[in-house]
């Protein structure tokens, strides 16, 4: 691959050369707290450090990583267990604080009562894209639209997530990517502290992110029919695969888990799409079926920019159950779905 000089790193060496009077400290990288060798040509431009993908992808865990000169692909194959990561991660925009703004929290529907004050912490920093945008913006030529594609794949297949990349160089044919690039696609953590002159990445620690994950389901456990349907229904709305999951009976939670293991997808937690939208839910009957079951039926309109919107329907049977040694009330039957939800 030709070599690439990128305009940052120009800009960059523009920098150092006209200010020689105060030395910077030796690039660090610290992996969970231990150093390791620094990479040649590794550099830190905007405040993004520049490392070789092959080797932080082997850093983490990666057990190989594929390049295909012709397709101008990288397809990186690992154990990650992204399956939970991700799950962890639509907890945590779940349980973050609603918009403030009065459209958008028109006709939301409201979480469980216990669930006040609980949070899931954020494997990612949500100001990812942005940066990755505005890098792009600084990288992209419009006369020589170089690109390369990232793929991160599960060896087993159940999880591949794809990224057109243009903010990339390449050194030696070796190919060195901005750190918020790997932080977005592996759920890892990656500072770098410009007095200390040092790149730290923070792995997660799985069995802890499985506990908070218990720790947030526990907090919806729906009290009634109508916080199930509440639950279920909010999810749909702000399209949150992680609320309309913890809505759900053990057995209909397993369908989801084997559709998700069939598909492979990375959007498995983002449902429905982005226009139309979920607009207000109306409950339109709730059917008391027994003392421990219910039957709700709701329409909402598909709101798109451009009314009038068509009407959804859907329908549903909650029952109360124990789950996990928790008395709560979960779906248990969909009847009639719409399209918008997780089945």
């Amino acid at each position: 691959m030709k070599l690439r000089t990128t305009l940052l790193s120009l800009a960059l060496a523009v920098m150092l050369g006209s200010s020689p009077a105060y030395a910077s400290p030796p690039l660090t990288i610290r992996i969970n707290g231990s150093d390791v060798p620094v990479p040649a040509f590794t550099h830190v431009a905007e405040g993004q450090a520049m490392v070789p993908i092959r080797w932080v992808a082997g850093q983490l865990g990666a057990s190989s990583v594929q390049w295909d000169p012709g397709k101008r692909n990288i397809s990186i194959y690992t154990n990650e267990d992204f399956y939970h990561l991700s799950k962890l991660e639509s907890f945590a925009d779940a349980l973050a604080p609603p918009p403030t703004d009065a459209d958008t929290d028109s006709g939301l529907l409201p979480l469980p009562a216990r669930a006040a004050g609980i949070s899931a912490p954020r494997l990612r920093d949500i100001k990812i894209f942005d940066e990755l945008s505005t890098l792009t913006q600084k990288y992209f030529d419009p006369s020589h639209p170089d690109q390369i594609l990232v793929s991160v794949i599960n060896e087993d297949q159940s999880y591949s997530y794809s990224y057109v990349v243009y903010c990339f160089e390449n050194h030696d044919g070796r190919i060195y990517v901005p750190m918020c690039l790997l932080e977005m696609l592996f759920y890892t953590k990656f500072n770098y502290d410009e007095g200390a002159n040092r790149l730290i990445i923070q792995t997660p620690d799985i069995e802890e992110v499985k506990q908070q994950l218990a720790r947030a389901e526990n907090a919806l456990i729906p009290a009634s029919p109508e916080e199930a349907m509440n639950l279920w229904g909010r999810g749909e709305q702000t399209r949150n695969g992680a609320l309309q999951y913890a809505a759900l009976s053990p057995d209909l939670r397993r369908q989801v888990d084997q559709s998700i293991l069939e598909d492979g997808r990375f959007g498995f937690w983002v449902t429905g799409v982005s226009s139309p939208w979920v607009g207000p839910i109306t409950v339109q009957e709730e059917k008391k079926l027994s003392d421990t079951a219910a039957e709700f039926t709701v329409t909402f309109p598909e709101v798109t920019s451009a009314p009038p919107n068509e009407t959804a329907t859907e329908r549903f049977d909650v029952e109360k159950l124990t789950v996990n040694g928790e008395n709560g009330w979960f779906i248990t039957k969909m009847l009639q779905s719409s399209g918008y939800g997780l089945l």
